[in-house]
């Protein structure tokens, strides 16, 4: 008797739902560090206050503000309603070659990543 999966995979119609909402990433970590979700252009400036500048108190116990060295991120539209499995995102990593010559060779495993948590879009701010 075969037993019928409970996994779910969700496609949706349009992966705009017309939430204006952005993402931004450093490039210069990984797993999920440095990724903020945001609607708005004061949400952007206090994440980007947050990587400019920091205060810290010194040995007189004055506040001191420091510019941390500079930084590249990458700034683009959020999926806001993306394919998911078990309602959690998904991302495929597979490996490939190009050469001078243009040949391309696909490395044959690739795998499957998924979000440690299910997706939700409401804990956004406003």
């Amino acid at each position: 008797m075969q037993r019928e999966s409970s996994l779910r995979i969700i496609f949706p119609s349009c992966h705009f739902v017309g939430g204006n909402y952005w993402v931004l990433k450093t490039t210069h970590q990984n797993r999920g560090i440095g990724i903020y979700v945001f609607k708005t252009i004061l949400q952007l400036r206090n994440i980007m206050d947050n990587y400019v500048c920091c205060t810290t108190k010194d040995h007189n116990d004055q506040q001191v503000i420091s510019v941390a060295k500079p930084l590249t991120f990458i700034i683009q539209k959020y999926i806001e309603k993306p394919y998911l499995i078990d309602r959690r995102k998904f991302d495929i990593r597979v490996w490939v070659l190009v050469n001078q010559d243009f040949e391309v060779f696909f490395y044959k495993e690739g795998y499957l990543r998924t979000s440690c948590t299910e997706y939700r879009l409401d804990n956004c701010e406003d």
